[in-house]
């Protein structure tokens, strides 16, 4: 698979049952949900910057962001889930969606600006998106996917998230 641009990719899938999380909002910190035109563009944003950072090329990924967003864009507006922003002020620092169906609540697209990273932001937003999910459907299990022995792996296992399953997938780059 090497040969023909193919990596392997292997992720954690972490899931949690119970109760609602605990995780306290960094000072000068506002968690709310994504409300409008401009909460969204802010969302596009930071998305496009952080996948920039990450090693994406900038004008392919612009592209990319903008067609999976409005995807999720429209599943929120038709109730399927909710998009959280994490605001320093007018700044969104963080975001993250949650997406409910069939007794399983998935995490999608969490990312935390690099300037507020190490400060409690992306605890706080999964403990609202997994608050958020729980206030309708106690019994649902909440299901996040991260990179293994990663950074955000480590957060979410301090969120109370265990791991299920390992994927292992061949990967080759779209752009």
């Amino acid at each position: 698979l090497a040969s023909l641009g193919f990596g392997i990719d292997a992720t954690d899938v972490l899931t949690r049952k119970g109760p609602g999380l605990n995780a306290p909002t960094p000072p000068g910190i506002t968690l709310r949900p994504i409300a409008d035109e401009a909460d969204w563009d802010r969302v596009l944003r930071l998305q496009i910057d952080t996948g920039v950072e990450a090693g994406y090329p900038r004008l392919q990924h612009i592209g990319f962001v903008k067609r999976r967003f409005a995807n999720l864009r429209k599943k929120t507006a038709q109730g399927r889930g909710q998009w959280f922003g994490a605001f320093d002020g007018a700044l969104l620092v963080g975001d993250l969606g949650i997406f409910v169906q069939d007794g399983l609540a998935r995490y999608q697209s969490v990312e935390t600006r690099d300037s507020h990273r190490r400060q409690g932001i992306c605890a706080a937003l999964v403990a609202k998106a997994a608050n958020w999910a729980l206030e309708s459907a106690p019994d649902t299990t909440l299901v996040i996917v991260a990179v293994q022995d990663g950074a955000a792996g480590r957060i979410y296992r301090r969120c109370g998230f265990r791991p299920t399953e390992t994927t292992v997938s061949a990967v080759k780059g779209s752009y």
